[in-house]
This record gives C-alpha cells, structure tokens and sequence, in this order.
C-alpha cells in the first residue's frame, strides 16, 4: 500500500477523499496533496500508526509548516520526520508536538539560514538516541540541546555539531577510557 491506500484502509475513507484533504491541509504552506501524502507517509511508515485521518492531516500539516517556516528544504524535513518516527514510536498528537518544539528551536535559535543542515544533524541525533530508547520528550530535549549549542559555532551545528555531540556523549559514557578516568579524577573536589 501507499500511504494514501493504507490510511484510507484504516480509517475507512476512500483514498481520493484522504487525498484531497491532505491537500487542503497543505495549501496554505504551498503544498499540493501528493506533498503533503509524503509528510503523511513520513509518520505512518516510519511509526506504523495511522490512527484517525485528522491526526494523520495534523501531523502532516505540522511538518509542512515546520518546513516552510524554518526554511528546511522538503527532503530534509521528511528525513527528520522519518528519524523522528524511528527514534520513538509517537502517535499524532506526540509527533505533531515533537514537530512543533523543532520549529521553534530552530527558529527561535537564529538558525533558520541553515534550516536543513540542523535538520540533518537532528535526524542524526535521533538515529544515535534511537538505540536508547527515547520518547517524545527526550527528543523535544535533544532539539532544545541542539539550539542551545548552535550559538558556539560551526562546530556544533548540523551534522558536525551532531557528531560533536555524539563524540561527547560516547566519550563520557565510557568509564574504561583511561583518558576520562584521568580527567574525572583530576576534576574530582575530594581528592
């Protein structure tokens, strides 16, 4: 199935109608219905819920608009809504809210010239944390981490902050490393 068929099949409405209102859902974020079937399909496939069609229009319309405003190309957005999806099995209302904190990190970060590379280095940070388990809060947390950082430089924005990131998580995690062994011992108050 597509995404169109298999959420008409769930919720029981013919494909053409889901079409059609996925489209009036778009147009005023300048999309037609064959776009925004593809933001549809980002959340569907990628969580595997379909739920009602307006959760599916909502979520859809979210990460249209997410595009839209922060200035994110349309490949990326689908590609974080697809990180987002895989990283935590969301429903609408959980996924439309996860969309909605990343535009406004974006956003409200200063970010929006380089929309679709801190997307990227979302998608990547989503993709890492998958293994962890997260939920819909810790990626609204990840998204504010990101902005948060983004002020510091090139170094931690898109997908080099993302490794960055990933670079010092992975090396604080590791208590065998005897570099970090070192460096807490010598940070250590007590000694």
């Amino acid at each position: 199935f597509d995404n169109v068929k298999s959420t008409a099949y769930a919720t029981g409405i013919k494909d053409n109608k889901v079409l059609n209102r996925l489209g009036s859902t778009g147009y005023q974020w300048g999309y037609s219905g064959a776009d925004m079937s593809q933001f549809a399909n980002a959340y569907t496939g990628s969580t595997g819920n379909v739920g009602s069609l307006n959760g599916v229009r909502r979520v859809a319309g979210t990460w249209a608009e997410q595009s839209r405003v922060t200035g994110g190309n349309q490949q990326s957005t689908l590609s974080l809504e697809q990180a987002a999806g895989n990283s935590a099995n969301l429903n609408s209302s959980q996924m439309s809210s996860v969309g909605n904190a990343i535009t406004n990190e974006i956003t409200s970060s200063g970010m929006s010239a380089k929309a679709s590379e801190q997307q990227q280095g979302l998608s990547m940070l989503f993709q890492n944390g998958a293994a962890y388990g997260m939920n819909a809060n810790d990626e609204k947390q990840m998204a504010g981490m990101q902005a948060s950082l983004a002020k510091y430089g090139s170094q931690f924005q898109g997908t080099q902050g993302a490794q960055t990131i990933t670079q010092l998580t992975s090396g604080l995690g590791n208590s065998m490393n005897p570099a970090m062994r070192q460096l807490f011992a010598q940070a250590n108050p007590n000694r």
